[in-house]
């Protein structure tokens, strides 16, 4: 065989290898679960945060608040992202999300504190909730302390 023939037969199999695994990449973020199937549950472990975007963001004070939303259409959830941005000093902090959504004229709400601080850029998110579209009250709220964040977390919060 002769070099040139060598080198295309390499090239097609590395491209051939390439193509194959956008196939499996699509099925690995493919959703677990839908729309109110999802409510409470992981928005990571789910596949719904593989393509999410954030709707409403706020900073408190070391800290950036996100309201996010799922755009896999099978999930539609949203959930909150507390992540510590001490941008300066690049400390440690304890951290809170907490996701105030509406059902039925009342406001309920999903939280998570950390355990023990997390470091710079770390995140601590909810676990999603499903609404076809913006519900009016869904708020995103949390911050980062010093102190362990006993929730749920009224303020600072993302507006309505």
């Amino acid at each position: 065989m002769s070099k040139h023939k060598l080198v295309v037969i390499l090239f097609v199999t590395i491209l051939l290898v390439i193509v194959s695994s956008f196939t499996f990449a699509s099925s690995v973020f493919a959703a677990t679960c839908t729309t109110s199937g999802c409510n409470g549950l992981n928005p990571h472990t789910t596949g719904c945060d593989a393509s999410a975007t954030t709707v409403r963001f706020i900073y408190p004070a070391s800290s950036r608040v996100e309201l996010r939303k799922s755009l896999i259409s099978q999930c539609s959830t949203y959930w909150t992202r507390t992540i510590n941005r001490d941008d300066i000093l690049k400390r440690s902090f304890y951290a809170n999300a907490t996701l105030w959504y509406p059902v039925g004229g009342s406001l309920y709400y999903y939280t998570i504190s950390s355990s023990a601080p997390i470091a710079y850029l770390q995140v601590v998110y909810t676990v999603q909730r499903y609404y076809s579209a913006f519900p009016p009250g869904l708020k995103a709220c949390g911050y980062v302390s010093y102190n362990y964040i006993y929730g749920p977390v009224g303020s600072p919060c993302t507006s309505p």
